[in-house]
């Protein structure tokens, strides 16, 4: 039998010698690579809560991580990764808006005339600090009052109704 000391030595080079090989063997990613976004999570729960009959957001996968691309999703030019305005008017959509979307925190715009929601407006939205405009007009929503509005960008606190009609 070996001494005790050359024993640890030997597990002591095995292990530093495994962990070098490690590095070599795991396939490094790319520096370029982002992580996950929120953004993609939240969308894909507004998606799961919205029918669409016409098939109109078929490009809202979960496989699909260019979700900037989506129909009706527009991005930052600063915050690249980050869903800056909803575009979905007239697309026959219907189901309620669900909470998560207050989780799209750069959202300036959201723009969902002529679709068939209904239920509440969320009252997660008043916590969106960038948000500019919404429309919700021409939809069942409990509060019929509450469909389109301008913020003013002095104080973010006050709503403006502005009537299309």
């Amino acid at each position: 039998m070996a001494p005790p000391e050359t024993l640890s030595s030997s597990v002591l080079v095995a292990t530093v010698l495994s962990f070098i090989f490690s590095f070599l063997l795991v396939p490094a990613l790319p520096l370029d690579r982002t992580p996950p976004n929120n953004d993609l999570q939240t969308l894909l729960c507004l998606r799961s809560n919205l029918s669409d009959p016409a098939g109109l957001l078929a490009s809202w996968k979960n496989d699909s991580l260019e979700f900037c691309t989506w129909a009706g999703v527009n991005c930052g030019k600063r915050h690249k990764s980050h869903v800056v305005a909803l575009n979905l008017d007239s697309l026959e959509l219907s189901g309620q808006i669900p909470a998560c979307i207050a989780n799209l925190t750069f959202l300036e715009r959201i723009h969902f005339p002529n679709n068939h929601l209904t239920g509440p407006i969320p009252y997660e939205l008043g916590q969106l600090k960038w948000l500019q405009y919404l429309n919700f007009s021409s939809n069942n929503l409990c509060d019929p009052r509450n469909s389109v509005f301008l913020f003013s960008s002095s104080d973010r606190r006050s709503w403006g109704k502005f009537s299309p009609r």
